[in-house]
């Protein structure tokens, strides 16, 4: 059984001002405190710790911005936070990464236990529908630790599996079993759970743009050639039926030629 306390408040969940785009992902916080997973980096960098969460989304986004409710102990500053989104789960060979937020954007929200957020920014870059796992640190001047709280809702926006969330390692100097380790249900270390976080964007400004550069050109078409032969589904189904067919190409052909 879990050792979970509920936290005795009514308050809703609260977005930063900052962050007014729609959520694309997200896991929401079940509102129960746990002692939930330190995911701050070290002075000694082989002992950095980063949380492992995953997530999925049906149709293409422009990736605007991440936060998770959690907790600073003591009096923190707060340099940076890293964000990574991975085509994969991180540790898999050939894993990469797709697309990280903008280096100094990272930021937390001191509004008490149960309404602070770490905040990072993205770029604008364009996601594909598919699978991916996010993947964060918060980087800090000073002996205090972020804690992210964890939860064992089911993902209310986009999809993703329950009570999978791992802490990792990738300096090994903590020496977790292949530098991972699951995050657990319980403050006895038992089972494993999730971690709370949301991805907030918007639909793509030229949904033709493949590569996110601002210009549907020859390197998007050629993009979306390879991703229909090889039948990508993360790119090549437009009408998102479940199928790459003629429709989806030539769907991607108007879009193409509507430019951005």
């Amino acid at each position: 059984m879990s050792t979970r306390r509920a936290i005795g408040v009514s308050a809703l969940l609260t977005i930063s001002p900052a962050l007014a785009e729609d959520p694309i992902a997200r896991l929401p916080w079940d509102r129960v405190l746990t002692a939930g997973p330190n995911c701050t980096s070290a002075d000694d960098p082989t002992l950095d710790l980063w949380v492992i969460e995953d997530f999925s989304i049906e149709q293409p986004a422009s990736l605007r911005s991440w936060q998770a409710q959690g907790f600073a102990s003591g009096s923190p500053v707060i340099e940076d936070v890293t964000v990574r989104v991975y085509d994969r789960f991180p540790t898999d060979d050939g894993a990469v990464i797709i697309m990280q937020s903008v280096p100094g954007s990272g930021s937390y929200t001191d509004g008490g236990l149960n309404r602070s957020f770490f905040n990072a920014e993205f770029d604008g870059m364009t996601l594909s529908a598919g699978a991916y796992h996010v993947v964060w640190t918060v980087h800090r001047v000073g002996p205090f630790a972020a804690i992210v709280w964890s939860t064992e809702s089911e993902h209310d926006v986009g999809g993703g599996e329950q009570q999978n969330a791992f802490l990792w390692n990738p300096g090994g100097g903590r020496e977790f079993p292949d530098n991972i380790m699951p995050i657990p249900d319980d403050l006895k270390g038992n089972g494993q759970t999730g971690v709370n976080f949301t991805l907030l964007g918007e639909p793509p400004s030229c949904p033709a743009d493949l590569d996110g550069d601002g210009d549907a050109d020859a390197d998007d078409f050629f993009a979306y050639l390879d991703a229909f032969a090889d039948g990508d589904m993360s790119v090549c189904d437009i009408d998102a039926d479940g199928d790459c067919d003629a429709k989806d190409f030539f769907g991607y052909l108007d879009l193409f030629a509507q430019q951005c």
